[in-house]
């Protein structure tokens, strides 16, 4: 199953820039090659409400902490959202850890807020949503015993692929009126995971 889930993943993004897996030829000529994609960010989000938007033109690549450079992927970098991992994390507001780095994450619904796990997360990219899907929905109901992300990570039905130097928004939207609050330190974790592209280097 995972090895034909990422065959479909590589058709899409070659796909989408206008390439056929199997005219190898034109896929040189690109400039591109294919492998696997992981693209991720950590974040406070601490006493956040409404319209939360995780990317801006501030994010920072850092190791641990983002894999974005503002909001877009680098050049040559298209990935096929094929998997998407969410986790959540809380520290105490006092003396509390707040480097989002530092934390352990979890996706398991009983571990998250019911005001975090109501909320949905929408990318959207040339004004278009990819995806929106509700956080609940990127949740588990138990521990996994296998690779976190390998096997416990949401699956999307319709695979749309994250173009290469075009902006990227990434939102969380949470409940009208409601916010995570501040009574502790709230952190999430997003990974992006499918066939990618990547230039030559």
């Amino acid at each position: 199953m995972r090895q034909s889930l990422y065959l479909v993943g590589q058709v899409a993004v070659l796909a989408a820039l206008g390439l056929n897996i199997q005219d190898v030829s034109a896929l040189e000529r690109s400039g591109l090659q294919l492998n696997n994609g992981h693209q991720y960010l950590r974040l406070n989000i601490t006493n956040k409400g409404g319209i939360v938007e995780l990317l801006d033109t501030n994010t920072r690549q850092v190791d641990g902490e983002s894999t974005f450079n503002g909001m877009t992927l680098e050049e040559g970098v298209n990935i096929a959202l094929e998997k998407i991992r969410f986790g959540y994390a809380t520290s105490a507001t006092a003396g509390g850890e707040t480097d989002p780095t530092l934390l352990r994450y979890s996706n398991l619904y009983d571990d998250v807020p019911a005001v975090l796990a109501n909320a949905d997360l929408v990318i959207t990219q040339q004004g278009k949503d990819i995806l929106s899907v509700p956080v609940r929905n990127l949740l588990v109901g138990s521990k996994s015993e296998r690779t976190a992300g390998a096997v416990d990570a949401y699956e999307s039905d319709v695979i749309r692929v994250l173009r290469s130097k075009t902006p990227v928004k990434i939102s969380l939207r949470f409940p009208k009126g409601a916010s995570i609050g501040n009574a502790a330190n709230h952190f999430i974790e997003l990974h992006l995971i499918g066939a990618a592209t990547a230039r030559k280097g």
